[in-house]
């Protein structure tokens, strides 16, 4: 006789949820929540605190106004990830769909850690792609409420003209890798060591 199986209990689903190291996109939340539907409360409460705890930076000052901010696009991101189709249509400009979700562009940084500069040159695809960390890929997902492979597919682009004169540290239509990116950001030392950590993603070296 084989033995039954103990059921999982709340504990042991957000644990499994958890274990990635960073909040479910879109197609994980919905399979949990389908998976373990007597937990669903539960799940949207853990992913909701996560979401909201890795918007905010270490170093970033908290106000009242900067709480109700996340919280807001925290809330708005979760309704997203349960009821927005599968990446309806292919990802055309990072800038566009950040407002598209809700966010504004100071916001979205927050969300993914990122400073203007890096978020303006990843808009114009000017970071070689092969040096993006997977982390970043699955954060600039998640905070649009998108699939990883279309973020992949976005930043595989060619870079885009303008960005001559948009990204203003770096040669007009010249990509630099991402660690360079990072070292000349504006983010603090701490945030900056955790970016040069990362490792590239392996699928946007293919």
């Amino acid at each position: 006789m084989q033995p039954i199986e103990a059921k999982k209990t709340v504990d042991d689903v957000l644990h499994e949820i958890s274990s990635s190291g960073i909040p479910p996109d879109r197609t994980k939340f919905r399979r949990f929540l389908a998976q373990y539907p007597e937990f669903k409360s539960e799940i949207v409460d853990f992913v909701t605190a996560w979401i909201e705890m890795e918007a905010i930076p270490d170093t970033y000052e908290m106000t009242d106004t900067t709480v109700d901010r996340v919280v807001n696009r925290t809330m708005s991101r979760v309704q997203q990830l349960l009821h927005r189709p599968e990446d309806p249509t292919p990802l055309a400009s990072l800038s566009k769909e950040i407002r598209a979700t809700g966010h504004d562009l100071h916001s979205f940084e927050l969300a993914v850690g990122i400073d203007r500069e890096m978020l303006t040159s990843l808009d114009n695809r000017l970071i070689n792609p092969a040096s993006i960390p997977a982390l970043l890929v699955e954060r600039i997902a998640s905070a649009l409420c998108r699939s990883a492979e279309s973020v992949r597919t976005y930043l595989r682009l060619h870079p885009q003209q303008a960005a001559a004169y948009m990204a203003s540290r770096f040669p007009a239509l010249s990509q630099i890798d991402f660690a360079e990116a990072v070292r000349e950001s504006t983010l603090s030392e701490t945030k900056k060591a955790f970016w040069l950590a990362k490792s590239p993603d392996p699928l946007l070296s293919e």
